[in-house]
């Protein structure tokens, strides 16, 4: 007897809604590891939102290099902005002085990556 293949209910694209990826540095990026930049910017955003703004934002935490700073979040993409500014407001990580300032939003993740093992130049 075959064996039946089981499908996977999955979410068709045309419901999934639009993402973007947002690429920031943190400054000075030689205190930051990975973990204690993605709680703080989770805890922010959430005071910032609220539980309820938060779930509309569908953010999540992408990466981060604390050899350079940077990192990318994703959000929905009609919230863009209101991460952006956001992330402007960021005064404090985990009690410490620091600035987040967005470098560049996108709709690919793959560009993005690139910028942030630094192999595209800054120029654009």
């Amino acid at each position: 007897m075959k064996s039946i293949k089981q499908r996977v209910s999955t979410i068709p694209l045309s419901l999934r809604g639009k993402k973007r990826y947002i690429l920031f540095r943190a400054s000075p990026s030689s205190v930051w590891e990975k973990s204690l930049v993605e709680k703080a910017l989770f805890h922010h955003l959430l005071h910032s939102f609220g539980t309820l703004g938060m779930a509309g934002l569908r953010y999540r935490f992408i990466t981060f290099n604390p050899e350079n700073g940077m990192g990318i979040l994703r959000c929905v993409h009609t919230h863009t902005s209101l991460v952006v500014a956001a992330l402007l407001l960021v005064s404090s990580l985990n009690a410490t002085p620091a600035s987040v300032r967005t470098i560049r939003v996108s709709g690919s993740l793959l560009s993005l990556r690139s910028r942030l093992r630094g192999t595209q130049s800054r120029s654009s």
